[in-house]
């Protein structure tokens, strides 16, 4: 195959945008009700 790549940075910045958005939502709603707790007291009830 001779196929050119085409670097198009803009491409890349959504794509980086998206993962990090993605990575921030999915990281930050379920350490909100876990930074809430007590330590001692999560752990007893595993």
């Amino acid at each position: 195959m001779q196929l050119p790549y085409l670097f198009n940075p803009a491409v890349n910045v959504v794509s980086f945008v998206f993962s990090a958005g993605t990575g921030l939502l999915f990281g930050y709603f379920p350490a909100c009700p876990a930074a809430s707790r007590d330590a001692m007291e999560a752990l007893r009830q595993q």
